[in-house]
């Protein structure tokens, strides 16, 4: 059961690897007093040369900054970010506290991957206006609002895509820095 006064959001990522594109998805959720809920789904054109975990951060960037820009989180005590990448989930609180402190890089010394992805979620995260908090959901399972925006992250793959920059490089450029071949 969803907590009263809180924004729920749930997101998703989605890439496709030949050619490679990438989708999000969103879903805000409010509940009332009364457990009755209110949905809001925010639609996406997709990013080409995105790689799925590039994706999971956007949607909940592109989700914190639609809900602070619609004013969902005004008369709300708390945001709650519902999310199936363990990948954002568990790094949050890295990216939040611990990477900066070692200027963006991991506990081995490499530097932190989709870095100026990670920056632009603590910012919103930041200028949420609220606590936010990150919940893992099981991906593919029988929670009607992940299998929402599941659907709605593979459709923005598949929908009219802009390019995926990561502070001014293309993710193959990446890919390709790092050793990853496609």
């Amino acid at each position: 059961m969803l907590a009263e006064n809180a924004l729920h959001i749930y997101t998703d990522g989605s890439s496709f690897s030949s050619p490679r594109r990438g989708g999000i998805g969103i879903r805000f959720v409010l509940v009332d007093s009364q457990g009755g809920e209110t949905t809001i789904e925010s639609r996406h054109p997709g990013y080409e040369g995105a790689t799925n975990n590039q994706m999971e951060l956007r949607a909940c960037i592109e989700a914190l900054e639609e809900a602070r820009h619609r004013g969902l989180a005004n008369s709300v005590t708390k945001i709650v970010v519902h999310a199936d990448s363990q990948y954002v989930v568990d790094h949050v609180c890295q990216a939040k506290f611990i990477w900066p402190k070692r200027q963006w890089t991991t506990s081995t010394g490499t530097p932190v991957s989709n870095v100026e992805l990670w920056k632009q979620l603590v910012k919103g995260i930041k200028n949420a206006g609220c606590p936010v908090y990150f919940e893992w959901v099981q991906g593919h399972s029988t929670d009607a609002h992940n299998r929402a925006v599941d659907k709605m992250a593979k459709a923005s793959a598949k929908s009219v895509l802009r390019p995926a920059t990561l502070g001014g490089q293309r993710a193959e450029e990446v890919d390709d820095r790092i050793g990853l071949h496609r």
